[in-house]
């Protein structure tokens, strides 16, 4: 090596090292994709690229949507997400086995003339490979590198097939956040309209039945929050398709029921139980996953007034208001659920507009 001049390095470079560098890079890109491509679509989470990726993704998008004070755009947000890491993962699919089929000096031929193939006939062969198994105008040069190409071949298949099947799930499941709010919704998009519509004149029955179909889906959700956090980013255009709002009025109306009503005019312990139980697991898995942290301040403490007046047996404001300091943290991240899907606390307080304004939440 000391006896080497300038010119002679060159030359070690590009016909030595440089091959190691670039089959090195391949591996190395090839390796991190299959982990983040398997942890992703197996269920665990997301890898750690993918994750990183969307999550930076995510609030530059949040920001555009801001500018743009428009819920079109926010919901339009969660597709751009999924759309572009499906094409970093093709992109460095074909990234990883580029390098690797750069490596070789004639790794790769044109098929007629068995001319050594250049730089932009190799990036082609490879996305060929990948994508539609070859097309027969160039073609490998030895056993490694015909090995490789089928082993190239049968990686794009597995990869694509694993990156396309997993979006079907996460769209599956966000139809099922706004098919569950939609349910909600049907009865009040507040709690006190919850409770003035399910009130019959001496119980809650209809509500009970209301709950025992909502509690499994609930509980189906909060898992599918975390094997899939991309439907963190989805989000809805009307108010009656927003979970957040959705499970904050339901919880909303338990915690009024519970502790503002009679005891005798409320939902069977059962029932009720089962329902904070789902509610509180919901909004703990969200915290865990990241994707919420309780606001500063308790939302307010709704009134009994209304309920009074529609003739609800209600406690005294003073006994009911007694109850809010143990429930300072569960409204507090229920608020946060509903800041996370850009809307306002304000609107679980009036029932007289059942679609919010085109306006996100800045």
């Amino acid at each position: 090596m000391q006896g080497l001049n300038s010119a002679g390095l060159k030359v070690y470079a590009e016909t030595i090292a440089m091959p190691y560098v670039l089959d090195t890079a391949g591996i190395l890109v090839l390796i991190a994709l299959v982990l983040d491509v398997m942890w992703s679509t197996m269920g665990l989470g997301g890898g750690l690229l993918t994750k990183r990726f969307s999550n930076r993704l995510y609030r530059i998008l949040l920001r555009i949507g801001r500018k743009r004070k428009s819920r079109l755009f926010l919901s339009w947000i969660a597709i751009i997400i999924l759309v572009s890491v499906f094409a970093v993962w093709v992109g460095m699919l074909w990234l990883g086995w580029s390098l690797i089929f750069l490596a070789g000096e004639r790794a790769i031929v044109q098929s007629q003339s068995l001319s050594e193939a250049g730089f932009w006939d190799r990036v082609y062969f490879t996305g060929s490979t990948i994508f539609t198994l070859g097309v027969g105008d160039f073609s490998p040069r030895g056993a490694l590198y015909q090995f490789l190409t089928a082993f190239a071949s049968l990686m794009g298949l597995f990869m694509i097939t694993f990156g396309v099947t997993y979006l079907v799930p996460v769209v599956q499941a966000a139809t099922m956040k706004r098919r569950m709010a939609f349910a909600i919704a049907s009865i009040g998009t507040t709690g006190r309209g919850i409770l003035l519509t399910t009130w019959n004149g001496k119980d809650f029955r209809i509500l009970s039945e209301h709950l025992l179909s909502l509690l499994p889906n609930l509980s189906q959700l909060a898992q599918q929050h975390l094997t899939y956090p991309w439907l963190h980013y989805f989000h809805v255009r009307r108010r009656s398709e927003s979970l957040g709002l959705g499970i904050a009025a339901m919880d909303e109306a338990l915690t009024v029921m519970r502790f503002g009503l009679k005891e005798e005019c409320g939902v069977p312990p059962g029932i009720y139980i089962p329902a904070r139980r789902a509610v509180t697991q919901f909004l703990y898995m969200m915290k865990e996953a990241a994707f919420i942290e309780p606001v500063d301040k308790d939302p307010p403490i709704p009134s009994l007034d209304p309920l009074r007046l529609c003739g609800l047996p209600a406690v005294s404001k003073a006994e009911f208001e007694s109850h809010f300091p143990e429930l300072s943290e569960r409204r507090r991240l229920l608020a946060a659920l509903v800041r996370n899907e850009r809307w306002t606390w304000e609107l679980l307080e009036d029932e007289e507009h059942p679609v919010a304004p085109e306006k996100p939440l800045d």
